[in-house]
């Protein structure tokens, strides 16, 4: 039997709540009550450091297939551990985070920050265990939807315990925004690697922020491809998650289609979201939907 792969996991970068290692009583407290208890080596090992988020853990990985990528809704256990969130009568600390994949089994986390976090405010109904739904997100026009599930520790049936009071949470998202290249205090220049493309019309998700935004196509080498300069570029200056872009004296694209060419975003302040070059003059990306949608009649975008 072939040996198992490490896959996807927790790690160094994932650092200890503060938060939750404050909910261990110091020893002295911890040494009365293991005396007070049936069996005070086990009470004892049960509220060791440990059990209290010394080491965090990775909950749970849900996915997605969004655009050209796999999505990770990947929660991090900070803890107590479950025996301890039973005794304290409250949920266990989780956050979500944001991953992605090329290929569904490697996985980049560059950004640790909680995506959706537990408030560790008590009374809250989001107080901890937040929990991805497994399908993910759904795209609805301009925004991307998130269904996930919050835990207060508190209900009108089972009083306090780490299963009570669970609810359902929506956060919305700008379509394409789970990152951007942004410019705030002076303009901004970002040339792509060579992309081949088979479309003709090219568009970009911006928000310029009243500003311009100037894009031109260079060849392999760097060098602007006559007609496609950024002074024959008509500006943008819009907020807008499906924008075309445009060159005066051409219609499309069609003539670089299956070219190696760099795309050269010139942008004075704003967010840089995405850009595709699409087969249809509506901008359709022919990308994944994730978990779909009521306007999309299947899969993808198309």
């Amino acid at each position: 039997m072939d040996e198992a792969v490490h896959w996807v996991s927790a790690d160094v970068k994932d650092l200890v709540d503060p938060w939750v290692v404050a909910l261990r009583p110091d020893e002295e407290t911890l040494k009365e009550r293991a005396v007070q208890s049936p069996n005070p080596n086990q009470y004892l090992t049960r509220h060791s450091i440990r059990n209290y988020g010394e080491v965090t853990q990775l909950y749970n990985l849900d996915t997605a297939p969004y655009e050209s990528l796999m999505i990770g809704l990947i929660c991090i256990h900070y803890g107590p551990e479950n025996a301890v969130c039973a005794e304290l009568k409250m949920p266990k600390t989780t956050d979500m985070q944001i991953a992605y994949s090329r290929d569904g089994f490697h996985w980049d986390r560059p950004d640790r920050t909680a995506f959706i976090a537990a408030t560790r405010k008590k009374g809250d109904w989001d107080f901890g265990y937040i929990h991805s739904t497994s399908t993910g997100f759904t795209v609805f026009a301009d925004r991307i939807v998130f269904y996930y599930g919050g835990w207060s520790g508190e209900s009108p049936n089972r009083g306090s315990d780490m299963y009570s009071g669970g609810a359902v949470g929506i956060a919305t998202l700008r379509r394409d925004g789970f990152a951007s290249m942004s410019v705030q205090d002076k303009s901004g220049i970002l040339t792509t690697r060579p992309v081949v493309f088979r479309g003709k019309y090219p568009f970009v998700n911006v928000d310029t922020q009243g500003k311009k935004l100037r894009v031109q196509i260079l060849d392999e080498k760097g060098r602007v491809i006559p007609g496609y300069s950024q002074e024959e570029f008509v500006p943008i200056q819009v907020n807008s998650v499906k924008q075309a872009m445009r060159w005066k004296g051409n219609v499309d694209l069609a003539s670089l289609s299956d070219k190696p060419v760099r795309f050269q975003f010139l942008l004075e302040q704003g967010d840089l979201y995405a850009f595709w070059v699409s087969s249809d003059i509506e901008g359709k990306s022919d990308g994944y939907v994730a978990a779909g949608s009521s306007d999309y009649p299947g899969p993808v975008d198309e």
